[in-house]
């Protein structure tokens, strides 16, 4: 039943290519109300598509903290050693 439906909701609403793009851009922009409900209910019948976004989301997170931490120079310089280290750490402490 859960596969009917899923296969119904992506033809008609959210495929998980557009929410892999949803997800991306929720990190540049808010999502409307709209795009936010269907990326939640696909979250919910599709344990990959929830996966992806909570990855994403911690990846954006961390780097967003990292890159605070260097400032905007270092940035367009490329990620230093330091930095690198650390986000290694953080990532290996949520796993």
């Amino acid at each position: 039943m859960l596969l009917a439906v899923y296969k119904w909701f992506t033809r008609n609403f959210l495929t998980c290519q557009d929410a892999a793009r949803l997800v991306s851009e929720s990190c540049e922009r808010n999502l409307t109300f709209s795009e936010k409900l269907k990326l939640k209910i696909l979250c919910i019948m599709c344990p990959y598509t929830d996966r992806y976004d909570k990855q994403v989301g911690l990846m954006h997170n961390k780097l967003g903290a990292c890159c605070d931490d260097i400032g905007e120079a270092a940035v367009s310089r490329g990620m230093s050693d330091e930095c690198k280290a650390r986000l290694k750490a953080e990532l290996s402490k949520t796993e």
